[in-house]
């Protein structure tokens, strides 16, 4: 359940991207890449999808400082 409910928030956060302009935009697409980081991590070592997820927790959080660096180059 975990790892669907990142994935749905990593698309909500993917989406939002593609039309953000202001530095709150950026900063909202910032939390909710750490949102999923977040869920991805509660999926559990016997889940057959734990080294997806550990991937994926790296990645939406390089997303999330991504995003933040946005946020900072709108904010200017």
């Amino acid at each position: 359940m975990e790892l669907i409910q990142a994935v749905r928030k990593a698309n909500q956060a993917w989406e939002q991207t593609q039309q953000a302009e202001s530095a709150d935009d950026w900063q909202q697409i910032a939390s909710i890449w750490r949102e999923a980081s977040q869920e991805m991590a509660k999926v559990p070592p016997e889940d057959s999808r734990y080294d997806i997820a550990q991937d994926r927790i790296g990645r939406y959080e390089a997303y999330a400082l991504f995003a933040e660096q946005m946020a900072l180059i709108k904010g200017q």
